[in-house]
């Protein structure tokens, strides 16, 4: 791996001794067969790659999107999968100039897997952290042709709670309603439901108004039903 990171290639290389060829096969065909897995389960996974964190010192945040790049160009997800807890390991020393980095992991290696983590954790965190960089770039993914930066601006709010912008989510929502994309529909009722702990009013009364499918409707009120 010449061109690897040697942090990112120390990584791989640990992850590898835990292979399991069955595990991973089953875990392949879960996903539809987008990606080869070493056959890790998620706790053991999550275990592995903490005890890594834990006995190798960070390297100095600048060489970050480097390993994060690098982890991403090999095949296999668990792989990425680390690739985003490493981003988060970094969370207090994010920059503006990460917005790059996250947006390669919203559209590289794309799934429902990581990229959900990635909206909500990584996206999420980002734009509560620097507030003023969210109207501009949720507009460009909005009204990209990607329907993961889509998804995305539909559900980095999930954890928000008081402090979401319903003007924003009600906007994005109307732009994708009527897609036939499933992940598009579920993600309208998935952030719609998760609101609606909040306020509970509020999304009724969008839902009767907004003309969107029924996936999308039956999963916005069934915490209401």
């Amino acid at each position: 791996m010449p061109d690897l990171h040697p942090y990112a290639a120390a990584l791989s290389e640990t992850l590898t001794e835990y292979s399991d060829p069955v595990a991973a096969e089953a875990m392949a065909s879960y996903m539809k067969d987008h990606f080869p897995f070493f056959g890790l389960p998620a706790p053991l996974r999550r275990d592995v790659t903490t005890d890594f964190m834990r006995g190798h010192l960070l390297p100095p945040s600048p060489e970050m999107p480097a390993i994060v790049r690098g982890l991403y160009g090999l095949p296999q997800r668990e792989l990425h999968y680390a690739a985003i807890e490493i981003v988060l390991r970094y969370k207090r020393k994010w920059e503006e100039d990460m917005l790059p980095l996250i947006e390669f992991l919203i559209t590289e290696n794309t799934w429902w897997d990581s990229v959900d983590t990635v909206a909500s954790k990584i996206a999420g965190g980002f734009f509560l952290k620097y507030p003023h960089l969210t109207a501009e770039t949720t507009h460009r993914w909005l009204h990209s042709d990607n329907m993961w930066l889509q998804r995305t601006v539909i559900i980095f709010q999930l954890s928000y709670g008081k402090a979401t912008d319903t003007g924003l989510l009600f906007n994005a929502i109307r732009h994708c309603a009527a897609s036939d994309e499933f992940f598009l529909r579920k993600a309208i009722g998935w952030a719609l439901r998760q609101y609606s702990r909040t306020d509970p009013e509020a999304v009724r009364a969008f839902v009767e108004s907004q003309p969107m499918s029924t996936l999308s409707k039956r999963e916005a009120l069934r915490l209401m039903e």
